[in-house]
């Protein structure tokens, strides 16, 4: 796994990453080796928040809820806003970062799983297609807090 970032995580984001041993299991079991999760997310405001990773051995995506930032894959950069997922699929090099002025607030996935690319053709994702402008969406919100949940119970 690449891993999440070391941004210095404020009071009120988390950062969960799933124990080496439910992962065993996750990939093993027949019903979650599918698509399951590796690492999760919320980095309120976050200012200075900034990654680039040449090497990405993980399956991501983040979901910006609030403020703004940018992304760059390859030669094409996406100017990210609320509403905006990033999709990032394993082995894409890439660089993202939340504005100084008007700093992201988002949620972010790492996952795996043997339907990877199902999911992302399922999102729209493609060599040339790294954000998809969902909007505000309260149920997708919802679904992100529940699996950040997960991590803090």
């Amino acid at each position: 796994m690449s891993g999440p970032s070391d941004w210095p995580l404020p009071d009120d984001g988390i950062r969960f990453i799933v124990p080496q041993y439910l992962l065993d299991r996750l990939q093993k079991n027949v019903l979650t080796q599918g698509l399951y999760m590796r690492a999760v997310g919320y980095y309120p405001k976050a200012a200075g928040h900034r990654v680039d990773r040449v090497r990405h051995a993980d399956d991501l995506f983040l979901y910006c809820v609030g403020g703004e930032g940018y992304l760059k894959v390859g030669d094409a950069d996406y100017p990210v806003v609320a509403g905006d997922l990033i999709m990032l699929p394993q082995g894409d090099a890439h660089a993202y970062g939340s504005s100084e002025e008007r700093p992201w607030t988002m949620y972010w996935v790492h996952f795996a799983g043997t339907d990877a690319t199902a999911f992302w053709r399922y999102l729209g994702c493609t060599e040339d297609e790294h954000v998809a402008r969902l909007g505000t969406n309260a149920r997708l919100t919802a679904a992100l807090e529940s699996l950040v949940q997960v991590g803090t119970s």
